[in-house]
C-alpha cells in the first residue's frame, strides 16, 4: 500500500470546532476563504528582475523573505489556481446545495420543515469484528487485500492495532 499512488485527499479531525464556539468558527471560516498571498508582501526590483515575496512571521519554518524569478513565482503560483469548472470546496449534509435547496423550497411554499432524523446508537462492534471491518474498507477504497502477504499471498491475522501513536 505504501506504493499505491494516492489522490492526496485527507481529513484532519484532530481538532473539533464545537457548534458554541462562534470565533473559532469564524477564523477557521477567514482562514479558509483567505488568498494564497498578500500583495502587500510582494516586491519586484526591475534592476535584479527579481521577485521577493517577504513573509509576515519573524521565526519558524516561514520565516524570512525569497527572491524568485517572475516565471517560476507565476509557474508556482498557477499550481494554486483551479482548472475551470474544477470544484475545490464540496459540502455535504446540512450545507450540501440539494438540501438548501429543499430548505429553501419549503420556506417558500409555506410547507412545514422536514423532521430531523433521529440518531440512533452505532452498533455494538466487537473489536475482532471492527478489525476485518477496517480490512474490507481498505480492501474497497484502495482496491488491495491489506490481509493477504506480499511476499506468499497467503492470509495474514490481524494481532494488534496500534492507535496512539505516541510512546507512554
Amino acid at each position: 500500500m505504501l506504493q499505491w499512488p494516492h489522490s492526496g485527499f485527507h481529513v484532519h479531525t484532530g481538532v473539533g470546532v464545537g457548534a458554541e464556539d462562534r470565533p473559532c468558527a469564524l477564523r477557521l471560516a477567514r482562514y479558509c476563504a483567505r488568498n494564497p498571498l498578500a500583495l502587500g508582501r510582494l516586491t519586484y526590483d526591475p534592476a535584479t528582475e527579481q521577485l521577493t515575496y517577504r513573509s509576515d512571521t519573524a521565526d519558524g519554518p516561514t520565516a524570512g523573505t525569497q527572491a524568485l524569478d517572475p516565471l517560476e513565482f507565476l509557474a508556482r503560483l498557477l499550481t494554486h489556481i483551479p482548472d475551470p469548472g474544477q470544484v475545490m470546496t464540496r459540502y455535504y449534509g446540512w450545507y450540501a446545495s440539494r438540501t438548501r435547496g429543499m430548505r429553501r423550497r419549503q420556506a417558500a411554499g409555506g410547507v412545514a420543515a422536514e423532521e430531523p432524523v433521529a440518531i440512533t446508537d452505532p452498533a455494538d462492534w466487537s473489536l475482532r469484528a471492527a478489525r476485518y471491518r477496517w480490512a474490507e474498507l481498505l480492501r474497497r477504497i484502495f482496491e488491495v487485500e491489506p490481509l493477504t502477504c506480499p511476499r506468499c499471498s497467503a492470509l495474514m491475522r490481524i494481532v494488534a492495532v496500534i492507535t496512539d501513536p505516541r510512546p507512554p
